[in-house]
């Protein structure tokens, strides 16, 4: 029963107060995180099978995961996706201040906005606010079922948390067992702590005699993870904060009525505002843009804008090698390879012109895309397979080997991929079209169309993870005109500081691309021959003059600190931040001054 000093603020339904905060949701989800990108990140994917449903024991959350990877597939849409998140959450907010009898408008959005608050990394799905939604409703339903009969509250109680553990796990029904106590607790009168201590202990040896020690789960999960940090976000503080908010609605009842502004309708409309006011004048510190910043350079990437992905290289973070991956490519794609490859930081050298010398996650599908690009479709389909290991139903992974199936001739793998695809509502449509493509032309044809009179078959059987030039290499062989190896190559050579082969390649296939050097390249054969004391190696190339003025002009300031790299270092990065003679003295992690390799393979 709700005090009765609270009775008349909750019988006031504040719809102005949900407008408020569905167009804050709105805002925040539409402008800010954008559905679409959560999409591309979380990659949920809904098959409408029945082989589908009878494997949810092996996943995550139980149904809980397919549930909301249903839901998920919306966030293509950013329209759809952000009204379906506004909704989700005011109807989080709404069974919260039923279940609660909350008597003060505004403290129902926190749950809500705490699970806002997690989509910040892009790596957390839906499930925890499709869990949230449906633990509040099944509790305040209980709640009206049961009314005050202990022997229906114990028989209603003990079929939700039967029925919730089988089908949504045990996180779910460990979750419902808390926000039921705690919703029951602000309702607490002396004379009644007898009927509802053995009500509250009979619920919990209720719950543990129907689940086991599968309840403890969600407890041991956290406590044991590598990284218990990775489970907090979305899970422990909702449960945390309803908590918090039974204890303080208990005490709030009882205090006196002499308190009387705490009860009035002036602070029942005034609360929203406040908790509004300080959730916006915090959001600076609670966002953080450079996840958001990772996750649009990616999406963009694959979606082929390379101009918008370029524009990013001042937000990268310096540990950040995925981003600075995609910058190289966005640097190949939009032709400043060559002559701007130091306008950005290759502090990690090779690392992040090839992701696979460092085996995670992350690497297996990016490397998949860059070998798709570069034409090596036989490496592009190694890595695809690697990420699918990870991630089964990835459409993004599925349409990538779907299109290499068509590319391989394999009309088993085509029509596999293919198959799986047309039952998302997002890539039904794609398929549609491929389908009909594939019926007016050959595998050959559609080749032809996407990669014009490049090879793409180069019968390279052994992918190379820790030494990727020699793939290169081997494409070079067969295909001399695939440019895009070409230039990786080179890049290769300049961040590992191999001058030697760089030389020798550069003789070999330079001739092919250019009539006048890069200037990258004229520095890179100038410092080489410094060190090497080898003159001669300059006689077969030309070296424009502004070059030479300019490497008189760094070794000028060098000689004015004395030789002392770490004075001149402030000077020469100003004038000369983005030359490869800075990068081989100060950012190459291979040699932190004038060491070069000199050996040829």
């Amino acid at each position: 029963m709700t005090p009765k000093i609270f009775k008349e603020n909750t019988r006031i339904f504040p719809i102005h107060i949900y407008a408020l905060f569905g167009f804050f949701f709105f805002t925040i989800i539409y402008f800010l995180y954008k559905p679409e990108l959560m999409y591309f990140r979380l990659q949920p994917f809904f098959i409408n099978d029945i082989n589908f449903f009878k494997n949810f024991e092996n996943l995550h959350h139980g149904n809980l995961i397919i549930i909301s990877n249903f839901f998920a597939q919306f966030l293509a849409y950013r329209i759809a996706g952000a009204i379906m998140l506004t909704l989700f959450l005011l109807l989080l907010s709404f069974f919260i201040r039923q279940l609660f009898r909350n008597p003060f408008a505004g403290l129902e959005f926190i749950p809500s906005l705490i699970i806002l608050h997690s989509f910040k990394t892009y790596n957390h799905g839906i499930e925890a606010l499709i869990l949230f939604m449906l633990v509040t409703f099944l509790a305040y339903l209980f709640n009206l079922l049961a009314g005050k009969r202990i022997i229906l509250k114990i028989f209603f109680h003990t079929a939700i948390i039967t029925g919730t553990y089988f089908i949504f796990g045990s996180s779910f029904s460990f979750a419902y067992l808390i926000i039921y106590i705690c919703s029951d607790m602000t309702d607490f009168h002396i004379r009644n702590l007898y009927g509802q201590g053995i009500s509250t202990i009979a619920f919990i040896l209720l719950t543990f005699g129907v689940t086991g020690a599968g309840m403890l789960r969600p407890i041991l999960k956290t406590l044991h993870a590598s990284d218990p940090k990775a489970l907090i976000p979305q899970y422990w503080p909702v449960l945390a904060f309803c908590m918090v908010l039974s204890a303080g609605l208990l005490i709030l009842s009882k205090i006196k009525e002499r308190n009387n502004f705490l009860h009035s309708k002036t602070a029942f409309f005034l609360s929203p505002v406040i908790i509004l006011i300080i959730i916006i004048a915090l959001s600076g510190k609670l966002f953080t843009f450079q996840k958001k910043y990772n996750t649009e350079i990616e999406y963009y990437a694959f979606m082929g804008e390379w101009e918008k992905v370029f524009s990013y290289r001042n937000e990268v973070a310096l540990d950040d090698r995925i981003s600075l991956f995609h910058l190289n490519r966005a640097m190949f794609h939009t032709n400043r390879l060559e002559n701007k490859l130091f306008s950005i930081r290759q502090h990690w050298g090779v690392n992040t012109l090839f992701l696979t010398m460092n085996y995670n996650r992350a690497c297996t599908i990016n490397s998949s895309d860059l070998f798709y690009d570069m034409g090596f479709i036989k490496g592009s389909k190694y890595w695809a397979l690697e990420a699918q290991t990870y991630n089964s139903y990835s459409p993004r992974i599925l349409q990538r080997l779907a299109n290499i199936s068509i590319l391989l001739d394999d009309t088993t793998g085509t029509e596999k991929y293919l198959s799986i695809l047309e039952k998302s509502i997002v890539y039904r449509h794609w398929v549609r079209d491929l389908r009909r493509q594939l019926a007016r032309s050959s595998g050959k044809a559609i080749r032809d169309q996407w990669f014009g009179s490049r090879q793409t078959d180069y019968n390279i059987f052994f992918i190379n993870n820790q030494k990727p030039n020699l793939d290169l290499i081997q494409i070079l062989k067969k295909d001399p005109g695939n440019k895009m190896a070409f230039e990786y190559l080179m890049a290769y050579y300049l961040l590992s500081n191999e001058l030697g082969n760089f030389i020798f390649y550069l003789k070999e296939y330079g001739p092919l691309y250019f009539t006048s050097l890069p200037e990258i390249y004229q520095q890179a054969l100038l410092i080489y021959s410094a060190n090497t004391k080898n003159s001669e190696i300059l006689q077969e190339f030309t070296i424009s003059e502004s070059v030479h003025n300019e490497m008189n002009e760094f070794s000028k300031i060098l000689y004015e600190y004395r030789l002392d790299i770490g004075k001149a270092r402030k000077d020469l990065h100003r004038n000369f931040g983005n030359t490869y003679w800075y990068y081989i003295r100060y950012v190459s992690p291979e040699t932190i001054g004038s060491d070069v390799k000199k050996k040829k393979i």
